[in-house]
């Protein structure tokens, strides 16, 4: 190998190396919202029903029943799970989820999973995210002091450290889905026309 292919092989690994060491310093982070069926902890018994998850990602309630902190077994990030069951009487058709980001927390690339088809429309941005319409959550039914039924998980995953997220469940209207429907669609689009102009 001559002189000049072998410097240029060495730039090649030194510049392969620090663009390694780039990616390694600075973690890619992807906050994900996830709603699936299951779980049983937290009773909703009336709506709408605010839930306070705390600092992510902390256990919002301590008690390690109710939720559940660990690692998502799917992307590797940090996670908190808690889970409720749908005890009104009535199908929970809208999951409003607020997050308030800490300062300069890095570039962010949200998503949002509804593995098990809950909802007819599933939307998140950096303010929050939203779960509405569809089949929702059905209300469990109670034969004496047992219920079966109505049981759901909502799974933070990836959020940067101290993310303050709060949720608001509630069974709105059908007109006001309607509206919060064509407000996602336009949100969207104003999203897609910014990317573009960039």
């Amino acid at each position: 190998m001559s002189t000049a292919a072998r410097r240029a092989a060495l730039g090649a690994l030194l510049l392969c190396s620090m663009f390694a060491a780039d990616a390694l310093a600075e973690p890619i982070i992807d906050p994900i919202v996830r709603v699936r069926e299951g779980g049983d902890s937290i009773p909703i018994t009336g709506l709408p029903f605010t839930y306070d998850f705390g600092a992510f990602p902390g256990d919002p309630d301590g008690s390690g029943i109710d939720c559940f902190t660990g690692t998502d077994s799917a992307t590797e990030l940090p996670l908190v799970a808690c889970s409720f069951q749908n005890l009104t009487g009535r199908t929970i058709a809208l999951i409003d989820l607020f997050f308030a980001i800490p300062p300069d927390p890095g570039p962010l690339a949200f998503f949002i999973e509804d593995p098990d088809g809950l909802f007819g429309l599933a939307s998140i941005s950096p303010a929050g995210a939203l779960f509405a319409g569809g089949r929702g959550i059905s209300s469990a039914v109670c034969d004496g002091d047992s219920c079966f039924g109505g049981e759901f998980v909502i799974e933070l995953v990836g959020f940067p450290s101290g993310t303050g997220i709060t949720v608001t469940i509630a069974a709105p209207e059908p007109g006001v889905l309607g509206l919060l429907a064509v407000a996602a669609v336009f949100a969207g689009l104003r999203r897609r026309r910014g990317a573009a102009q960039h």
